[in-house]
C-alpha cells in the first residue's frame, strides 16, 4: 500500500498534472449536491431552462493541483482545471475511461524508478 505522499508523487510524474505555486479554489463539483433541474429543462412542458450549476455544489477545497484535460470540448473549452487532491483523481486522472486509459499508458512507458 503506497502512502498519500507516494501517490501525489505519482501523479505528480504524468506531464498534464502540475502542483500549483499558489492556492487556487478548486474547479470540482460535488456531484451529489446537483439537482436535476441544474442540468435539464423541468417544469410543465419542460418550459423553464437548466439553471446551471449551483454555489453549492461547488467544491469549497483549496487546489493545488493543475490537470491538462484530453479532450476539453465538453468541459466548456476550458484545456486546464485547478483540482483539489480528491477531484484531481475523481474528475481528472480518473475522470472518464480516456483519461484513465492515458494515464495507464505512460506509466507503462515510464515506469518508476527503482531505488
Amino acid at each position: 500500500m503506497r502512502t498519500k505522499a507516494q501517490r501525489q508523487a505519482m501523479a505528480e510524474r504524468l506531464p498534464w498534472v502540475r502542483r500549483l505555486k499558489y492556492p487556487w479554489p478548486c474547479d470540482g463539483i460535488k456531484w451529489n449536491t446537483v439537482a436535476g433541474r441544474d442540468l435539464w429543462p423541468w417544469g410543465p412542458g419542460r418550459k423553464n431552462p437548466p439553471r446551471g450549476i449551483q454555489p453549492k455544489s461547488r467544491c469549497k477545497k483549496t487546489a493545488r493541483w493543475s490537470y491538462r484535460h484530453l479532450r476539453p470540448a465538453w468541459r466548456d473549452g476550458a484545456g486546464t482545471s485547478k483540482f483539489c487532491w480528491d477531484h484531481l483523481i475523481s474528475q481528472g486522472i480518473y475522470g472518464s475511461m480516456a483519461d484513465e486509459q492515458r494515464a495507464d499508458r505512460w506509466y507503462d512507458r515510464h515506469p518508476e524508478p527503482v531505488e
